[in-house]
């Protein structure tokens, strides 16, 4: 199987691509890691979703990855069950 790998803390996303990812995933929440210690900085703050994207672009770590693509199909995140199903597909 082919794939391309990118480092996002080493290259990370711009405001743009997340953007993007947010209109294909439907909804921001999904894209936030909640483990990140900046999210654990953050989370009691009252922002919007365009200062939320603001901040992803500047701290990688807040976005949940892996972030995949199989078949034309967006993932998120590591759950072993979905991974399965997807490279199944």
């Amino acid at each position: 199987m082919e794939f391309l790998e990118r480092d996002l803390i080493n290259d990370p996303l711009t405001t743009a691509e997340i953007v993007s990812i947010r209109e294909e995933v439907g909804d921001l929440i999904p894209l936030i890691s909640k483990k990140s210690p900046k999210y654990r900085e953050l989370k009691h703050e009252d922002l919007t979703e365009q200062q939320w994207i603001r901040e992803m672009s500047q701290e990688p770590r807040l976005i949940k990855r892996p972030l995949w693509r199989v078949n034309g199909h967006l993932y998120v995140g590591f759950d072993p069950e979905t991974w399965a199903k997807a490279l199944i597909t």
